[in-house]
């Protein structure tokens, strides 16, 4: 460890002395386990390690510290404590599930995160809160439980640190739906069969198995979460409302990689000498890809009678494709504007990805939009370089033409002012129209436009 993390250790012991979480945890225990598990995933730049020891200076509202900070740590660690403030303090309304705008979410934390690390270090904040939701108030557990499994678990996907996703999704899964977690949970048990040791077993037999075939190989597995199982069942249960979760089959799965298409099939018809198969759960999607162009082959395998496995079998062409290219099932569900973006810029995905990334890249990927927010929470988009009479008539065109003032993070503005990612915008109203022919100067939206020459158009024919 180098001198200067153990400084930064230093440095918080002094400042989090005697300051504990809700949890009854110190301060300084949380920042260090959020610290290991940047490291787990492979973070090892010395000013993103620090930065992460000392970023409850922004949640525990200490910044009076910054200057002293920027004199012993450097500009580098400052400048991410800045960019992790604009994001740790967004306060997106996300009162149903339902009516998530995941999209323009997700876009607001890429701009303010400036780059991975900013990021990285949030999410692994939020991983490491998720352990503890227990520790808060019914209506905040809720609320924060939501945020983990709609806002943060989804962004970490798209980053690539799937492990954080997962282990968010199940703490908030346990305490928003804590009796089908556990009935869930009884159903691995009762399949006591279904273990990461026993697939491994799995692969090396198979691994073996087509070498002496002469194929080449790689294959990976997982077991199904809590989470996804819960989900999977949903699906289920709109086709036939008496399923159950004993009727989730592909609670375990595997994923061959090979070298041709020709070889997808071949490998098929090999494991089903040696085990059998559920063809009503067959589906090709080499043959007939999905509407996105996903490409797989998969089947239902017995490897015991109790044991059925999904197994996934692609090229390495195909299994590229489908997680970083235009089929990656990540994007579609994002919405049209990130699927169009990826189109146009086929190596985003990998950009973005924190493991597959060559270098820590910025995220200014929507840097010609603006996302500011309602003081309600709700996120409103404009283009770059929109004023807070933008805003208004973003909202609502009565609240455009009756507009006088604007509130920006509670600090009073012109109208001309130009909104910044993450600002909260209040407007002030008259009763009474107060539209002027300047205003067409302070607005670059075409709504905005419209309304205010209507306004000026009836204004001049009486």
């Amino acid at each position: 460890m180098g001198e200067k993390i153990k400084k930064s250790e230093l440095f918080a012991q002094r400042i989090y002395h005697n300051k504990q979480r809700l949890s009854g945890e110190s301060v300084y225990s949380h920042v260090l386990n959020v610290r290991s598990l940047l490291e787990k995933v492979g973070v090892r730049d010395e000013n993103v390690l620090i930065a992460t020891v000392l970023h409850h200076v922004i949640s525990e509202n200490m910044q009076g510290y910054m200057p002293e900070i920027k004199k012993e740590f450097g500009t580098e660690v400052s400048e991410i404590l800045s960019h992790f403030e604009k994001i740790s303090n967004l306060q997106i309304k996300i009162d149903s599930p339902k009516n998530l705008n995941k999209e323009y979410i997700t876009q607001t934390y890429l701009n303010l995160s400036h780059d991975q690390n900013v990021l990285i270090i949030l999410l692994a904040d939020k991983v490491e809160g998720s352990k503890t939701l227990y520790a808060l108030d019914p209506e905040k557990r809720k609320s924060s439980s939501n945020r983990c499994l709609y806002i943060y678990a989804p962004i970490c996907r798209l980053v690539g640190l799937n492990e954080f996703a997962s282990e968010m999704e199940k703490n908030a899964f346990q305490m928003l739906y804590t009796g089908e977690y556990f009935k869930i949970e009884k159903m691995l048990r009762d399949r006591s069969i279904i273990t990461k040791n026993y697939l491994k077993n799995i692969k090396y037999l198979i691994t073996d198995y087509l070498k002496e075939n002469r194929i080449n190989c790689l294959i990976t597995y997982r077991i199904k979460s809590e989470y996804s199982i819960f989900n999977k069942y949903l699906t289920y249960k709109k086709v036939n409302k008496k399923t159950t979760y004993n009727d989730v089959h592909d609670v375990a799965a595997m994923r061959i990689v090979v070298e041709s298409e020709e070889q997808c099939y071949l490998v098929e018809d090999l494991l089903k000498k040696i085990w059998q198969v559920d063809e009503t759960q067959r589906d090709d999607y080499i043959t007939n890809p999905r509407p996105n162009g996903y490409k797989s082959l998969h089947n239902l395998f017995f490897i015991e009678k109790e044991f059925p496995l999904e197994i996934q079998i692609r090229t390495n062409q195909m299994h590229e494709e489908n997680e970083y290219g235009n089929s990656s099932h990540i994007f579609y569900k994002y919405g049209d504007k990130f699927i169009k973006y990826l189109r146009n810029n086929p190596d985003w995905l990998k950009t973005l990805n924190f493991k597959k990334a060559e270098e820590v890249s910025e995220l200014q990927h929507f840097s010609d939009k603006v996302y500011t927010f309602t003081p309600k929470g709700d996120i409103i988009e404009l283009p770059r370089g929109a004023s807070i009479l933008d805003f208004a008539y973003a909202l609502h065109e009565d609240l455009g033409n009756r507009c006088v003032s604007g509130l920006v993070n509670e600090e009073i503005k012109k109208l001309s002012y130009i909104l910044q990612d993450g600002e909260r915008i209040e407007i002030g109203v008259t009763n009474k129209l107060n539209v002027n022919r300047d205003w067409l100067e302070y607005v670059i939206t075409r709504q905005a436009k419209k309304s205010i020459k209507k306004v000026l158009r009836t204004q001049n024919s009486k």
